[in-house]
């Protein structure tokens, strides 16, 4: 067994500790392993992850438990000045953290830099958050006639989260739970610990008091034990839909309140009167840079009859013109998928569409060049059966559909012809095309002119039917979620 340092953590690079419980690493004993390869060179193992066990889940939730009245209690501008600093030292680690997902998941360093930018906007936006007239004791806000209303904490909070952004998803949770408050127990993804292990790591070079944020590595059963833990008051959750629907119902079977984000299967509608050559550029590079595994990527594009040729030009160069390559090149755009399993997955679903009549653009298979690792080239299909699972589900991966539209309203039928709701976005510029846009499409996020992909750490982000469950993440709605309402009269 290896040794671990002076600060607890095993000095191998193989294996990594069990979980971070009331400010120290506990190593594994017989946990069962998770594996780990590197997406870039499948043959390679780059580590072994410890399963946490029952007994590890009812201990973090204990030590969140017992350190939060203590950290409820304390001032608002403790809670700040915690956040504040932990923005500082993921600044200091943003080289380790980037080198850490470009190895882990195959994100390119350039992506994973922004990824921790984004962690910091997320971090300084919670601080401009007031705890508001509603937080608080009773003689720290107005009262309203005979009656007065206070939000306090929930208490231990669960965050179970992806891997796909194993940095900026936790912090965006972290964040709002810690500033209202709660404690946490953090399950993170198995598929990216050393960049879990620097969260922690930063949070307590930030000071955060022991306790108050606790992580237990695993996989589906340690979530499902966290979930039914009696100490744990809430959930929140970021994963598919599958995932997502077993976690509301055991959180229903308590009940408790829930969270979750479900990825979204989204659309870019474009119309005549858009810049189409723009539309194109932007809609490539969004669409399948780091292959496509981001929850915001566009996977439909719903083109216009009268603009299809120029676009379907447009874009097939564009999507030719991505840099594939190796994640720690700061040149690459689209690295190698997660795993051997995903890219078996991607090519399975572009032989299953071209069976049932589609037609490839452009992509549709690995590329010579890079077979040691999980890469597929960037593919764009047309002439797709709208009821085909390339249409129908979210492919996560570097796979996107061209579909045509005789008209806007024909668009946006074929847009909210899916299950999910996450985000969708319009390229006109006539009045009436972006208001009828506005008043019917069935998604949580809107854009005019832009790309599905990226969104702002103070706006709230959320989906609708099959993309998300319960209040929206970040801004002024995480108060909706990280705290309880009380009605207090007399």
């Amino acid at each position: 067994m290896e040794k671990p340092d002076r600060r607890g953590i095993v000095t191998s690079e193989s294996l990594s500790p069990v979980a971070f419980i009331n400010g120290k690493w506990r190593q594994p004993g017989s946990h069962a392993l998770c594996r780990l390869r590197n997406p870039s060179h499948w043959k390679k193992e780059i580590g072994r992850v410890p399963l946490a066990s029952p007994a590890d889940v009812k201990a973090a939730a204990a030590a969140a438990k017992s350190a939060g009245p203590k950290w409820a209690n304390a001032p608002e501008k403790t809670r700040k000045k915690l956040l504040l600093d932990w923005a500082s030292r993921l600044l200091d680690f943003k080289a380790p953290f980037a080198a850490a997902m470009a190895l882990e998941i195959g994100k390119p360093v350039s992506l994973a830099e922004e990824e921790v930018m984004f962690a910091v906007r997320l971090l300084l936006e919670a601080v401009r958050l007031p705890e508001n007239a509603e937080t608080g004791s009773d003689a720290d806000f107005p009262r309203r006639g005979d009656f007065a209303v206070r939000r306090g904490p929930l208490g231990v909070v669960g965050l179970i989260t992806p891997w796909n952004n194993p940095l900026a998803i936790p912090v965006g949770k972290i964040a709002p739970a810690l500033l209202f408050g709660n404690s946490v127990v953090w399950k993170p993804a198995a598929l990216a610990p050393r960049t879990s292990i620097l969260v922690l790591e930063t949070l307590r070079k930030a000071a955060c008091p022991e306790g108050v944020v606790n992580l237990t590595f695993g996989e589906k059963d340690t979530a499902h034990h966290l979930v039914l833990n009696p100490d744990v008051r809430a959930v929140s959750f970021t994963g598919s839909w599958k995932s997502g629907l077993e976690v509301a119902r055991l959180c229903s079977s308590r009940p408790i309140p829930v969270q979750l984000e479900l990825g979204g299967n989204n659309a870019s509608l474009i119309m005549p009167d858009g810049d189409i050559e723009e539309a194109a550029r932007t809609l490539a590079v969004s669409a399948f840079s780091f292959s496509g595994q981001r929850c915001t990527a566009p996977r439909r594009f719903i083109v216009h009859r009268a603009v299809r040729r120029i676009f379907e030009e447009a874009l097939v160069a564009a999507v030719r013109s991505l840099r594939i390559g190796l994640p720690s090149d700061r040149e690459t755009q689209v690295g190698p998928l997660i795993s051997r399993r995903k890219q078996k997955e991607m090519e399975a679903l572009v032989q299953k569409s071209v069976g049932a009549g589609a037609k490839i653009l452009c992509g549709g298979s690995i590329p010579a060049r890079w077979k040691e690792g999980c890469w597929f080239e960037p593919t764009v299909l047309a002439s797709v059966d709208p009821e085909l699972p390339v249409v129908q589900e979210e492919s996560f991966g570097p796979v996107a559909v061209l579909e045509t539209a005789r008209d806007i309203h024909r668009a946006i039928r074929l847009l909210n012809a899916v299950p999910q709701g996450l985000v969708a976005s319009l390229f006109s510029k006539d009045p009436s095309c972006q208001r009828l846009f506005l008043e019917k499409a069935e998604c949580g996020v809107l854009k005019l002119n832009q790309t599905t992909l990226g969104v702002r750490p103070e706006a709230p982000f959320g989906g609708w039917k099959a993309s998300g469950l319960g209040p929206f993440e970040h801004g002024c709605s995480d108060r909706e979620f990280y705290t309880r309402i009380q009605t207090l009269y007399g």
